[in-house]
């Protein structure tokens, strides 16, 4: 089996809050640790009433993203942590967790987004957008 950064995974997240659950996320970079951002069907309200978060937030449409049921967002404010065994553990436990990839276009966006943003620390930014722009597979 293998990753890549892009896939979109349907993991399950200890951390969501108020109660861990599934979630579909964005693979990122994958060594030494891998990080990935959430999938939202929804914007948070006091994220739409703040600019700066809200441009964080990458549409994420069906038409090119067919393993969705509708159009959903991409939330760029911070990377999720995630380990590596646990993940592969995951996918091997699941393969079905591995949904599909994201469209070259919204590579590209997020890429953008995360270049730009002023929440991302510089190098954790450049480490994502080099795993977007080059992607490497991982074989496990």
């Amino acid at each position: 089996m293998a990753l890549t950064p892009g896939l979109v995974l349907y993991l399950w997240f200890p951390i969501t809050k108020p109660t861990p659950k599934k979630k579909f996320a964005v693979l990122g970079p994958i060594e030494p640790k891998p990080m990935l951002l959430f999938i939202d069907s929804d914007i948070n309200p006091y994220v739409n009433n703040t600019d700066d978060l809200r441009a964080h937030h990458i549409v994420m449409d069906v038409l090119n993203h067919c393993f969705l049921e509708y159009d959903s967002w991409v939330d760029c404010t911070y990377p999720v942590g995630y380990d590596l065994e646990q993940l592969i553990s995951a996918v091997e436990k699941d393969p079905t967790a591995i949904r599909g990839t994201i469209s070259n276009h919204l590579r590209h966006s997020l890429c953008s987004c995360i270049a730009s943003s002023k929440l991302w620390p510089p190098a954790k930014a450049k480490r994502f957008i080099d795993a977007l722009e080059q992607p490497t597979t991982f074989n496990f």
